[in-house]
């Protein structure tokens, strides 16, 4: 679904899978791994057959943990003649947390990954239960810091704004008790760029206007195929004041693109001044040059950090 030529305000969805880490885990917190039926339905081939082991365990979701997980989990180590020693202190928290209001119970998780819940409940879920339980992992959204042609008209690559540290903590009591996770679809494109692949490949596709204004309020036109009538010519002659703070500038750098690609076909384009908060200027400036660039060509009239 990648259409040909991108605009401003398009996403990018990536179809992510776990980390190495995970993967390699999962086996070991699973019982019947061998002859299990996997996750049939979304991740079933064109041909009716079944992802293999492997991808069942790279495409299952592993976060956030769904209540139907902890529900199953409570049932299946009641089932057993006796709770096991090792079991008793996770079964204990999960029946501490279902007896919680289920809003309760949800923010207690929020910070909790399945990975926490199956090591203090080794070997009680089986694959097929999990991905019955968990379902897929879902698409993740990245806002395109580029339009499909450069300001000269020429395609060029599609590009994100890829953060490289997000982690986020488990709470310090409870599951996971303070461990540090990676984000999920960051962390399985930084493997993907750091694998020593030639050529690393990814489920994508491009969604259009994922965000923005509905289609008749849009002030932003594909500068290359679409002639502009007198409305957008109005809108665009509109100066603008831009907010980004961090990786919410990749939306905006594909706006002041689209808006210099109109300016150097002739037409006129209002300034814009640019608001931009960064934590770290002196680690890392996103899109510094390009930026520097928006001034000169006078699409930007001022840029406050």
């Amino acid at each position: 679904g990648l259409p040909a030529m991108p605009q401003a305000g398009d996403v990018l969805c990536v179809m992510p899978e776990n980390t190495k880490e995970n993967i390699h885990l999962l086996p070991t917190l699973l019982r019947e791994i061998e002859g299990s039926v996997f996750l049939k339905g979304r991740y079933e081939t064109d041909e009716g057959s079944f992802y293999s082991q492997e991808e069942a365990l790279a495409f299952v979701s592993l976060n956030p943990v769904k209540m139907s997980l902890l529900e199953t989990l409570k049932s299946k180590v009641e089932e057993l003649p006796g709770i096991p020693d090792d079991l008793g202190e996770g079964y204990a928290i999960v029946n501490e947390l279902l007896s919680c209001d289920e809003n309760l119970c949800k923010r207690k998780l929020r910070h909790t990954h399945v990975v926490d819940i199956l090591r203090m409940l080794p070997g009680v879920l089986s694959l097929q239960e999990l991905c019955h339980l968990q379902g897929g992992i879902n698409r993740r959204i990245f806002t395109i810091s580029s339009i499909g042609r450069d300001t000269e008209g020429n395609p060029q690559h599609i590009r994100i704004l890829l953060a490289s540290n997000v982690t986020y903590s488990s709470p310090k009591e409870g599951f996971g008790k303070g461990k540090q996770h990676r984000g999920i679809c960051n962390s399985y494109l930084l493997d993907l760029l750091t694998s020593g692949s030639a050529k690393p490949t990814a489920r994508i596709f491009v969604q259009r206007r994922g965000f923005g204004p509905p289609e008749k309020h849009r002030t932003f036109l594909p500068f290359h195929d679409v002639q502009p009538d007198e409305n957008f010519l109005k809108k665009l002659r509109m100066p603008l004041l831009m907010i980004a703070a961090g990786c919410g500038i990749s939306g905006i750098h594909a706006s002041l693109q689209e808006r210099l690609a109109w300016a150097r076909k002739g037409y006129d384009v209002g300034v814009a001044t640019l608001l931009f908060g960064l934590h770290i200027r002196k680690i890392v400036f996103f899109f510094q040059e390009s930026l520097e660039a928006f001034l000169i060509e006078g699409i930007l009239s001022e840029v406050v950090l």
